[in-house]
């Protein structure tokens, strides 16, 4: 079978939710259930890994389809870390998944992106994509 022409998003996390835009924020109050951001325009720029060994990051930025999926560790109950993690680092989550892998959606910024990937708990961050099939 051969699809012509469609367009596929893969939609395992989500679109909106938790503000990330254009503005400069740099600290709690400012509405975007974020703490500590700073957002331009580049969403996808780099930031410095904050330990020796972060878990692995798959993919690459798409603007069309931004945020990530963070995928747990096999064992850990993905509501409650979903839970721990978002309120220790001041995110929404998206999407929480608990039957196929642990784990969570959501928008990140780089800075965010980065200290998740740090938790013991966090197997792999893997950038949302839009997949385009022929």
């Amino acid at each position: 079978m051969k699809i012509a022409g469609a367009l596929v998003v893969l939609f395992l996390g989500g679109v909106g939710g938790v503000g990330c835009g254009d503005d400069l924020h740099q600290e709690d109050g400012n509405g975007d259930g974020l703490r500590g951001c700073r957002f331009s325009d580049a969403q996808e720029a780099e930031a410095p890994p904050q330990c020796a060994a972060p878990a692995q990051l798959d993919g690459q930025f798409d603007p069309r389809e931004p945020g990530y999926v963070v995928q747990l560790h096999d064992g850990v109950d993905g509501a409650a870390e979903t839970q721990r993690l978002a309120e220790l680092h001041g995110f929404q989550p998206t999407n929480v998944y608990t039957f196929i892998f642990p784990g969570f959606a959501a928008e990140l910024c780089p800075e965010l992106r980065e200290a998740i990937r740090c938790e013991a708990s966090v197997q792999r961050v893997t950038y949302n994509a839009v997949l385009i099939l022929d």
